[in-house]
């Protein structure tokens, strides 16, 4: 086996975190309200604002599933979302064996955004 990198075990050389709790330590805020007052008192379990126990796996993933939550409630309660107004079909392409979506009504869409996008700023999940 071909280990592609290595570095020794230890801080601050050899450790990183993914998942979960690397995603937190990453941020500096989350925009819900639930899941953003759990993140703060995330963030204070820490004196360096880096939190790095194991067992912090577990809280960072349920604060990342309250986030979850909040925000699907969020959409469920978009009216454009939720519409049964007819946006466009779905139609079968037998030539490329596959389905494409057609919409008559392109210009309707950008009001689920508000009416322009919205990306996501630096820190900010």
């Amino acid at each position: 086996m071909i280990v592609p990198l290595y570095k020794k075990p230890g801080c601050p050389d050899g450790m990183y975190r993914v998942g979960p709790l690397g995603r937190l330590n990453v941020v500096d805020r989350i925009t819900t309200p639930l899941a953003g007052k759990e993140f703060k008192e995330f963030k204070r379990l820490s004196n360096t604002g880096i939190v790095e126990g194991s067992l912090y796996y577990h809280y960072a993933r349920m604060i990342e599933c309250l986030y979850a939550a909040e925000r699907i409630k969020v959409l469920a309660e978009d009216e454009l979302i939720c519409s049964t107004e007819y946006l466009g079909h779905f139609r079968q392409d037998q030539t490329k064996r596959a389905w494409e979506y057609s919409n008559p009504q392109r210009h309707a869409l950008p009001s689920l955004l508000g009416g322009q996008e919205r990306h996501a700023q630096e820190g900010e999940i």
